[in-house]
């Protein structure tokens, strides 16, 4: 009967978490976000990705506000992973070939606004001299545009389909830009041929990435230089992992010397992008934090925020890393001359996946936004008999419905008035004076009987 009764106490304990979990937030209305799934049919194990919206609506740091429903509105098992899958060797991926388009001019020399591109609706692009007036030479060619936009991977080096004069040294200068405007600089060759022999055509670009970007190709060192096309080479191996962000905007009435704002969410920040508007702009700045307003600020970070051109080609700071802080009221101190305004901003996350079983009949809900929540992931392994590090990087994988589109996040501004225990410290000593003066008042109302008494007349 001994063991009988043990094994009955250890299945009462056992069960003791998921009363808990059924007593906090335990149905999909206890949650103020959700999100309907997509998950793969048949697949009973899969693991689902948390984008920018879903980190940026967490209300605890350990993301314990996290469950996902079934149909029945029953929360199904699931278990939290912040691992980075393991690099694994990988063959060298096809090159990228893709067409170069000339950028020509009526001077001597290229200019930014010297071009007009027109974007069709399909992607399409047009490149055209601005304010060239119709000759009947051809304009010079100074350059070549090549639409990047659809490349993904992170690349290795770029191989140019070039024609040069020989024994004429052509140095190639590789730039990207996103808005045709404002371009940064990813590499430079100097290239030479003469007879039957030539050095190779190959820009290292040192796993530059040029998704959504457009690659400027120029030289210097000869005329009549063309470029018919680029091979793009994808860096060996698996991409690094890509950081969820979110865009912040400023409460309204920030003053640009000290950015000080409250995060909506409890997700720890991995790190914050400022960026500094206007040309060769260079502000150092002193990053400080603190979980409430009773706290005092403490010191998180020093970084250098640029704007620099170089030579026509951008160069901007790089995000400030901050581990993983999971700091609500943060504070930015610009220093020398300051931010003419409020800065761009943007939140940057660690990467991190839950893995959950498709439990139940579909459709799968994902539901946040719970600050009383109780913990409710399950140790990994316990998903997974038999796991072997990494392998739940090969699980099918779930997604989130409608959640493609970039976001940004209203900040809230810092409660400047006084905190909630000095107003008790004053409710408090309130309270007391108070006390006394009735404690007084009612002395003296007393005083003043007792001498009234002698002083009457009796017959």
């Amino acid at each position: 009967m001994r063991p009988a009764r043990l094994r009955r106490a250890l299945a009462a304990l056992i069960a003791l978490p998921a009363v808990a979990l059924a007593a906090v937030g335990d149905a999909p209305a206890d949650y103020a976000a959700r999100w309907p799934l997509s998950v793969p049919a048949g697949a009973s194990l899969v693991r689902l990705p948390l984008t920018a919206a879903v980190l940026t609506r967490l209300q605890t740091a350990d993301a314990r506000d996290l469950r996902v429903f079934n149909a029945a509105g029953q929360a199904v098992p699931l278990a939290y992973d912040a691992t980075p899958p393991a690099p694994q060797p990988a063959p060298e991926a096809a090159p990228l070939a893709l067409p170069a388009m000339p950028l020509e001019s009526d001077g001597a020399q290229a200019s930014g606004d010297s071009l007009r591109v027109r974007i069709e609706a399909d992607r399409a692009v047009t490149v055209q001299a601005h304010g060239a007036a119709p000759a009947s030479a051809p304009a010079p060619v100074v350059g070549a545009l090549v639409d990047a936009r659809a490349v993904a991977p992170p690349l290795a080096a770029a191989e140019l389909d070039a024609q040069w004069p020989e024994a004429r040294p052509v140095t190639f200068h590789l730039h990207a830009s996103r808005d045709l405007q404002q371009w940064q600089a990813l590499g430079s060759a100097t290239l030479y041929r003469q007879g039957g022999f030539a050095t190779h055509t190959r820009v290292a670009l040192n796993g530059a990435q040029l998704k959504d970007q457009y690659l400027r190709i120029t030289w210097s060192g000869a005329d009549g230089v063309r470029v018919q096309s680029v091979r793009l080479l994808p860096v060996a191996g698996p991409a690094p992992a890509e950081r969820p962000t979110a865009a912040l905007s400023w409460p309204a009435g920030t003053a640009p010397g000290a950015l000080e704002f409250r995060l909506p969410f409890a997700t720890p920040l991995a790190a914050l992008d400022l960026r500094a508007e206007g040309s060769n702009t260079l502000v150092p700045v002193r990053v400080l934090a603190r979980a409430q307003r009773e706290q005092p600020w403490t010191p998180v970070a020093q970084h250098v925020v640029f704007n620099l051109n170089d030579g026509g080609a951008v160069r901007q700071s790089p995000p400030i890393e901050l581990g993983q802080s999971a700091w609500r009221e943060w504070r930015i101190e610009a220093q020398g001359t300051g931010f003419a305004a409020p800065p761009p901003l943007t939140a940057v996350f660690a990467p991190a996946q839950i893995v959950f079983v498709a439990q139940g009949a579909g459709p799968f809900t994902l539901a946040a936004a719970q600050e009383k929540a109780a913990m409710g992931f399950l140790p990994l392994a316990s998903l997974m008999p038999g796991h072997r590090p990494g392998a739940q990087h090969g699980l099918p994988l779930a997604k989130v419905q409608g959640d493609d589109a970039a976001i940004t996040v209203a900040l809230a501004p810092l409660d400047h008035g006084l905190p909630t225990r000095q107003w008790l410290l004053w409710a408090v000593l309130l309270g007391g004076v108070l006390t006394l003066a009735a404690m007084a008042w009612a002395l003296m109302r007393q005083l003043g009987r007792g001498d009234a008494t002698p002083g009457q007349n009796t017959s």
